[in-house]
């Protein structure tokens, strides 16, 4: 079965302002993130062959629960961040960004259930399908070309992020004096453990948006092969009459959950310069049509020292992709990749960043 994702950011130059037991933060940054779950291995294989692959025609095939969600956004984020508890050498702080979500363009293909069989290389007939398509682009649907008439936002929403985390200092409390804000120096730590839920919220597009939803739909669809459509209302058109379905939409507004997902950080520092970091970051989709996270376990030994730092993190991804990475700072600049493996061409290639 197939499982993929995509994500990508572009940050602008954050502010962060330092007083002592507590910070503020804000930053903005516009992301996008894509997943796709539940495809089966024969829908896979028409999409590569065609369909003209002929040892799976007149097979019958099932989907279940097959779901996807993309999601391209800008978010104003505000950060707050406290030292709430110091007790010798135990160290406790909280920390929570609230994030005001611009959605930019959004699509979502669900199919709970759907059955068909592929006769020959021009002929797909459908006897059951249940189906959600919607989406709200920046584009003149009948041209495909872009527009600005709704301005740069589709619709918007909230997140937050929250975590918790534990120090065991490595001298005494970990208290730098200081006269003015911003210039606490950093204070060294044995290991620390932390907590956090990550992208708790979501957007509802509500401009040049809409929905299409497919009950128990059927059809029996000669000349597929030809279909071809030149824009995005030609396509929908084409779908809902040969599903039967109105050519009016269902809906005007629809909402997607961001990529919520768990993360327990856990990071040993020896006396030394070396720092190793387990990180696991599970999904935790809390909306209907929330995009879901991979799965990752991290572990990340790194030399750290003022002016240089050398890193490489091993992550097993999605319980089953092994990945090895390379990053390496000087000064402020740093260069890397987690997945440096893809691009050596001895493994075979799922991915890259």
């Amino acid at each position: 079965m197939l499982k993929a994702n995509t994500s990508a950011l572009i940050e602008l130059p954050s502010i962060m302002y330092n007083a002592g037991n507590q910070g503020f933060g804000f930053k903005m940054t516009t992301r996008q993130a894509t997943s796709l779950r539940g495809v089966e291995f024969h829908s896979t294989k028409f999409m590569y062959e065609g369909l003209d692959y002929v040892p799976q025609h007149n097979n019958y095939y099932e989907l279940r629960n097959m779901r996807s969600s993309s999601l391209v956004w800008t978010e104003l984020a505000f950060s707050y961040a406290r030292t709430f508890r110091q007790v010798s050498d135990q160290h406790w702080s909280f920390g929570i960004t609230v994030k005001k979500i611009q959605g930019m363009g959004g699509a979502i293909v669900n199919v709970p259930y759907a059955n068909y069989v592929v006769l020959n290389d021009s002929t797909l007939a459908t006897e059951e399908l249940d189906a959600n398509l919607s989406y709200a682009l920046p584009l003149d649907y009948t041209s495909n070309n872009y527009t600005d008439q709704y301005g740069l936002s589709l619709g918007n929403g909230w997140a937050v992020d929250i975590g918790l985390l534990f120090q065991k200092k490595r001298d005494g409390n970990g208290l730098v004096s200081f006269k003015r804000p911003c210039e606490q120096g950093w204070s060294s730590y044995k290991h620390k453990l932390g907590i956090s839920i990550l992208d708790l919220g979501y957007t509802s597009l509500k401009d040049n948006a809409v929905q299409y939803t497919f009950d128990n739909a059927q059809t029996y669809w000669p000349g597929i092969n030809n279909f071809n459509p030149d824009n995005i209302t030609e396509m929908t058109a084409e779908i809902n009459t040969r599903y039967g379905h109105s050519l009016e939409a269902d809906a005007t507004k629809f909402n997607i959950g961001l990529p919520t997902a768990i993360s327990i950080q856990y990071e040993w520092h020896p006396p030394s310069y070396w720092f190793f970091n387990l990180t696991v970051i599970h999904p935790m989709p809390v909306f209907k049509n929330s995009i879901i996270r991979p799965t990752q376990i991290l572990f990340a030994p790194r030399f750290e020292k003022r002016m240089f730092e050398i890193s490489f993190p091993i992550s097993l991804y999605e319980w089953t992709r092994g990945r090895v990475g390379l990053a390496v700072r000087f000064l402020n600049l740093t260069v890397g990749t987690d997945y440096f493996s893809s691009w050596t061409g001895f493994t075979d290639l799922y991915g890259s960043d």
